[in-house]
């Protein structure tokens, strides 16, 4: 398939062209997303999510840079959202250690 045709059926909800770009840039999303948050089962939940969205978003893309340009944006997003998500989390668990060492 032409990158045209890829994208041209992507955006009809075709899911061969979904496919052929899932196979194409899902290792590299996910290892950009491990570099972040150092986990591979976060990086690739993450991962999954920004193919849900790209999936979701389908008609908004003219060519394969964009789908690349894309996933690479939404899933730092993803990835620095998840990082500020663990430090409140870690920061509420030394609150309470902290409150519950007073008492």
């Amino acid at each position: 398939m032409t990158e045209r045709e890829i994208i041209a059926g992507l955006g009809k909800g075709d899911w061969k062209s979904f496919s052929i770009l899932y196979r194409k840039f899902y290792e590299r999303i996910r290892f950009f997303a491990d570099r972040y948050v150092n986990d591979l089962d976060v990086a690739h939940e993450l991962t999954i999510e920004s193919f849900i969205k790209l999936w979701q978003k389908r008609n908004d893309f003219e060519t394969i840079t964009n789908v690349q340009a894309f996933l690479f944006i939404t899933t730092k997003n993803a990835c620095l959202n998840y990082i500020k998500h663990l430090k409140v989390r870690k920061a509420a668990h030394e609150e309470i250690l902290y409150v519950s060492a007073k008492e």
